[in-house]
């Protein structure tokens, strides 16, 4: 299975510097993909669907999964071929807690590689 981690490279202080030893430590098992900036995220998981990822993980909060989810849905036939997981990274993490994702990285990063999956409903919503 080949895994694509979206994650934001641009946190700073001892945080950031834990993110890049766990990062270093999980880089065998997978391809990371850092952000750039604000909506990057969704262009770096369109490409992973087109590039053959199987597996694409949102290393972030809540507004990384959202920009991930968005990418994915971008290519026509992703939602039947590629699945989506999240590995939290954020403040609150409200889609981790709901999948009962652990909350720490090594425990996270444990479950997404063991390929337990579960559907869920991908909300849309249109505003004008």
């Amino acid at each position: 299975m080949r895994i694509g981690l979206i994650f934001n490279p641009s946190a700073k202080g001892d945080k950031a510097r834990h993110l890049r030893k766990q990062l270093d430590e999980i880089q065998s098992e997978c391809t990371l993909l850092p952000t750039e900036g604000p909506g990057h995220a969704e262009d770096l998981a369109e490409q992973a669907v087109k590039d053959g990822i199987d597996l694409i993980v949102a290393g972030g909060g809540d507004g990384t999964v959202q920009e991930v989810s968005n990418g994915i849905v971008r290519h026509p036939d992703a939602l039947k071929r590629v699945k989506m997981s999240v590995l939290p990274l954020g403040t609150v993490n409200v889609m981790a807690r709901e999948l009962n994702i652990p909350l720490d990285f090594g425990s996270a990063w444990r479950v997404i590689c063991r390929g337990y999956s579960e559907h869920i409903d991908l909300p849309w919503m249109e505003f004008q």
